[in-house]
């Protein structure tokens, strides 16, 4: 029997069904909250990151970014939109970055 994970299919479609989503708002809410606490990060880890919309759009911005999914066709999608992304097979709960990264500049 060949058990195959549910989101692979759901995949291909994702950013059509995502595409009313307000990135724009999140990913400016985030960038509040950061300045609120006075933290400018140099890097980023988005977990259950799916198809890389989010982790795109920091790497934008100049953060290095690594973007961790259990869905490889997830991740298959978020490799076609970016090379800028490390983009991570593996659980939330259970994943390797494979280099060590800083964090942020502190004062």
């Amino acid at each position: 029997m060949n058990i195959t994970d549910p989101y692979d299919g759901f995949s291909k479609i994702f950013d059509r069904v995502a595409s009313g989503s307000k990135y724009d708002k999140w990913e400016n809410w985030i960038k509040e909250v950061w300045k609120k606490h006075n933290f400018y990060p140099n890097s980023l880890l988005d977990l259950a990151c799916g198809t890389g919309t989010n982790s795109t759009r920091f790497a934008k911005n100049g953060l290095e970014v690594f973007g961790v999914d259990s869905c490889q066709g997830m991740l298959n999608e978020a490799r076609k939109k970016t090379d800028k992304v490390t983009f991570l097979y593996g659980h939330f709960l259970n994943f390797i970055i494979p280099q060590k990264s800083r964090c942020c500049d502190l004062p």
